[in-house]
């Protein structure tokens, strides 16, 4: 744990997640907040539904634009809620998010999650122009997912360039 808080930079967190048959765990690891950690209820095999009926908007078999479904925004603020809001006095601080997972979660960019509960006009024009309001966590955080933890905080020691 110390490794990977000396490798953190201030603005950054270490999010690491797994998921086993009955639960999914989550530490978050900062350079200098205490450690924060919660258990996620649901088994991984109910994660990777969650994350195929989200993706489904991210790669549909579409022809025209209104053959795209809508994303599941409702599904998306329940898994932020279930992922990220019980460690965010950790995390929130933080710019910057190195996320490490197992399983399906790593094939759904964590910057998609809503970060309060979307209020959107799916009627409205042109299509989607209502995903606009939403508070997406790419909005306020840039996400990093990496392979492993280590991977999440090795740094390569290059001299800065010449601008």
């Amino acid at each position: 744990m110390e490794q990977a808080r000396a490798a953190l930079n201030p603005d950054e967190v270490l999010l690491s997640f797994y998921f086993g048959q009955g639960a999914g765990y989550v530490w978050a690891v900062s350079e200098n907040l205490p450690l924060g950690f919660a258990t996620i209820p649901g088994s991984a095999a109910a994660m990777t539904q969650m994350v195929k009926t989200l993706r489904e908007a991210l790669e549909p078999n579409a022809v025209t634009i209104s053959d795209v479904p809508a994303f599941d925004l409702t599904l998306a603020y329940e898994l932020y809620c279930l992922l990220l809001k019980p460690i965010e006095p950790t995390w929130g601080p933080a710019r910057n998010l190195i996320v490490v997972t197992n399983g399906a979660l790593g094939l759904l960019p964590l910057s998609l999650l809503p970060t309060a509960m979307p209020q959107v006009d799916p009627t409205e024009e042109p299509a989607f122009s209502g995903y606009r309001k939403v508070s997406w966590l790419a909005r306020s955080h840039a996400v990093l997912r990496r392979r492993c933890a280590r991977c999440g905080t090795c740094r390569l020691h290059l001299p800065r360039g010449k601008a």
